[in-house]
């Protein structure tokens, strides 16, 4: 009792004296709560529209939102909105070939500074992305959508969004607001003098004002970005603060999350975020299946390899890798081999074709098509192929990503190479930046510029949605008219867009579903690109962390004002 006393009595002069030196009660408010991220990615921008390289839209998630979105099932969430627009509510309107989607804003969605969210601030980045001036990431607006108009309807907070077509994919086509009332002076004294949205770098790097949970503090490239909670937000924020410290390597982040200094931590692959959770008792690993998956794409454009315009060259190539290997010996088996674009999600055709692994059967294709390894000495040389002297050997030029978080790409990239080797076909590996290899066209970016024969790459189909932007429309092939185009592969079919088309005009779900299958088997038959390995997203956390649930899509954050310590 003696000694609870002399620790009543310390506590209390303790007290005092921050009372004191505070001048109130003030002072004995708790520690803010800062929630501490790790990322071994490091954004160019927090813009979305603006920056050609995905991380953007991870960031810009923390700090801004769509009006509706998708929860961790891939169901419908009203964000901004207190209903989302259907065809039962009135909402959708599907006449004269287009849709008129209409929704209104609610009273409690304000931005970050205050200013009530309006119609503007969707008319804004309608007018940036159709300005013909700025430099965006066009799928990026309404999901790819083509969109007629944005416009107010009956007050401020109605928004009237009319597409050039029948839009089926409704829930998917949201737009990300921008605050109208800071940035339209910006953009038009920009304009004025002849440059685009994209040049307001102080914006893209800093940006002001947002609508979600947190708004931005402070970025000291290299090292951290800071987040704080936002003070308008109409919902409970459990964290002060949310503080993404960039790591150089993983390695390294591990190494922090090991040892307490750091909450959660995104980037690490798959296979080493199991092990690392099962070596350490103090973090656990969330999964969300996004439809993610690991690609080998083939330039068949201007710039590639011309024996890879020969069919008969990529059925080989593909016939040549053991996709079944490269799950069980670089992912332990905790994924699949994918069989198609849509693979995992409710579009997927179980009978779209899949070439089997048969290095016998390839080589006599590559014997074929003229390639073959007459001389003995572990290379194919061309016989007969033209363009070609005879005797030339077959060589590939092959890239993937460098950066930190990369490491299953690399893995990939050098199991793939040594398989083609074994083969016959000789592969010059190159590892580049994400920022390099996905510049645009008019900034030399490896892969718009067609820098390559094949590239080991990454992209999410998304697991909910079917009408997706189209990387391989012939519109998206890039160049000076298209310098942000995603086309990498090079290749136009014009059929291919037509059934495209369909997916986001068609409202009859059999006739959508047919044109899915369509596309799946051409692509099979065509053979551009070759679905590798099929990856879950993949986060290493405390165990401290409670109420931590990932959306879909542009809602990874949605509920992020919810996640929280355990007492």
């Amino acid at each position: 009792m003696k000694r609870r006393g002399i620790h009543f009595r310390i506590f209390s002069l303790l007290s005092l004296l921050m009372l004191l030196f505070a001048g109130g009660l003030h002072a004995q408010e708790a520690s803010p709560r800062v929630l501490r991220l790790a990322s071994l990615v490091e954004p160019p921008g927090l813009v979305g529209y603006v920056d050609v390289r995905g991380a953007a839209i991870y960031f810009n998630e923390i700090y801004n939102q769509p009006p509706w979105g998708l929860d961790s099932a891939a169901q419908p969430i009203p964000i901004l909105v207190e209903e989302i627009p259907s065809v039962e509510n009135g909402g959708v309107v599907n006449a004269d070939g287009k849709t008129t989607v209409s929704f209104t804003l609610a009273d409690w969605a304000v931005w970050s500074d205050g200013e009530p969210i309006t119609a503007a601030d969707f008319i804004l980045p309608f007018d940036i992305m159709t300005d013909g001036v700025s430099i965006t990431i066009p799928n990026r607006f309404a999901n790819g959508a083509t969109v007629d108009s944005v416009t107010q309807g009956a007050t401020e907070k109605d928004v009237i969004v009319t597409f050039a077509a029948s839009q089926p994919d409704i829930v998917n086509s949201w737009i990300m607001p921008l605050p109208d009332h800071v940035l339209r002076p910006l953009y038009e004294a920009a304009l004025a003098e002849g440059k685009g949205f994209d040049t307001l770098t102080d914006w893209v790097r800093s940006p002001s004002v947002g609508n979600n949970a947190f708004v931005f503090a402070e970025w000291v490239s290299g090292s951290f970005l800071r987040f704080t909670r936002n003070e308008n937000y109409w919902k409970d924020v459990y964290f002060d603060e949310l503080n993404f410290a960039f790591y150089p390597d993983a390695t390294v982040l591990a190494q922090t999350l090991a040892t307490g200094g750091a909450d959660m931590a995104s980037g690490l692959p798959l296979i080493e975020s199991m092990e690392f959770a099962a070596s350490v008792p103090t973090v656990q690993v969330l999964t969300n299946f996004t439809g993610t998956r690991i690609e080998l794409q083939l330039n068949l454009g201007e710039t590639g390899h011309p024996a890879l315009k020969d069919p008969r060259v990529r059925e080989a190539l593909i016939m040549a890798i053991d996709r079944q290997s490269l799950t069980d010996d670089l992912f332990n088996g905790l994924t699949h081999v994918p069989r198609s674009y849509w693979d995992g999600t409710p579009w997927f055709n179980p009978d779209t074709p899949q070439i089997a692994y048969d290095l016998e059967g390839a080589r006599a294709l590559m014997a074929e098509a003229g390639w073959s390894d007459d001389d003995g000495d572990g290379v194919m040389e061309s016989h007969g192929v033209d363009g070609f002297d005879d005797g030339t050997p077959l060589t590939l030029r092959s890239n993937t990503y460098s950066d930190s978080w990369s490491g299953p790409y690399k893995n990939t990239q050098l199991a793939l190479a040594d398989m083609l080797t074994e083969f016959g076909i000789n592969v010059e590996i190159s590892e580049q930046p994400f920022g390099t290899l996905q510049a645009s066209f008019t900034e030399g970016g490896i892969l718009p510029t067609g820098q390559f024969d094949i590239h080991v790459a990454g992209w999410g189909v998304g697991v909910s949605k079917v009408s997706q932007p189209n990387q391989w429309a012939c519109a998206e092939i890039p160049s000076d008219a298209v310098p942000a185009g995603i086309n990498f592969n090079g290749v136009c079919y014009p059929e291919m867009d037509e059934q495209w088309a369909v997916l986001s005009t068609e409202l009859d779900p059999a006739v959508r579903q047919e044109a899915v299958n369509w596309i799946q088997n051409f692509m099979a038959e065509e053979n551009f690109v070759v679905f590798l390995v099929g990856l879950p997203d993949a986060v290493v956390m405390s165990n401290q962390l409670e109420n931590v649930v990932f959306g879909q899509g542009n809602t990874r954050f949605y509920a992020v004002n919810e996640w929280r310590f355990s007492e």
